[in-house]
């Protein structure tokens, strides 16, 4: 098993081909095919972080694309790190809560968060909170944000709404760091868009201690 291993240098992690054949072996385990798993205790490289995000002159370039509805659904997912179905498409007035800080959170229950195992908080930045107040007034009961027709965002809705932004800014040749796939926002969450996931963390801190980050000025903040 080492020796296959060792023989492909370029992956970059062996957790997924160790984790493949330890399942391989087990299910032989579980038929009585075999009497032991003999790759059980093999330890396998931890999987590097994927690093993408948005640079600053690509996300005004988005907001500036984006019709009014995507354009809030970008900028609060990259201000609190929710994910964009999961979390930011199903808000609701219910999940807003106050903390003891008197900081804005989204509270969802072990049973609504994405990972079962415990209750989920998204913290929202200062410079968000009115955009959640706005939609709150707007929709008491239901979810808060909606789509350009006004209905719930789904999956397929944000994948083709950002899509044909992303098309838009591909033709303009704006300069992107990260992995250039259009689905970006449909498969990740955005809060490490601006850089790295302490860079989002710092840039948080700072909104809610009272000093907004630029980002919230210019075009994106008169969305």
């Amino acid at each position: 098993m080492e020796d296959w291993l060792a023989a492909h240098p370029r992956w970059k992690s062996t957790r997924v081909a160790v984790q493949a054949v330890s399942r391989a072996f087990n299910y032989c385990l579980e038929q009585g095919v075999i009497t032991s798993n003999p790759v059980k205790g093999l330890k396998a490289t931890r999987p590097g972080k994927r690093v993408t995000y948005f640079t600053s002159e690509v996300e005004e370039t988005l907001y500036r694309f984006a019709n009014p509805a995507l354009a809030l659904a970008i900028k609060v997912c990259i201000h609190t790190g929710a994910r964009p179905i999961c979390e930011f498409g199903r808000v609701e007035a219910r999940h807003v809560q106050v903390d003891e800080k008197g900081n804005m959170v989204w509270w969802f229950s072990a049973k609504e968060a994405k990972v079962k195992s415990k209750p989920r908080v998204v913290r929202i930045a200062r410079c968000i909170v009115p955009l959640v107040e706005e939609a709150m007034k707007k929709h008491p009961t239901g979810k808060l944000f909606r789509d350009p027709h006004g209905k719930p965002w789904t999956i397929q809705t944000m994948h083709c709404a950002f899509t044909k932004v992303w098309r838009k800014l591909m033709r303009e040749k704006v300069p992107r760091k990260g992995r250039p796939c259009k689905t970006i926002l449909a498969n990740l969450p955005l809060g490490s868009k601006l850089g790295s996931t302490s860079e989002a963390k710092q840039l948080l801190e700072a909104d809610q201690a009272g000093h907004v980050p630029a980002i919230c000025g210019g075009a994106i903040g008169a969305v």
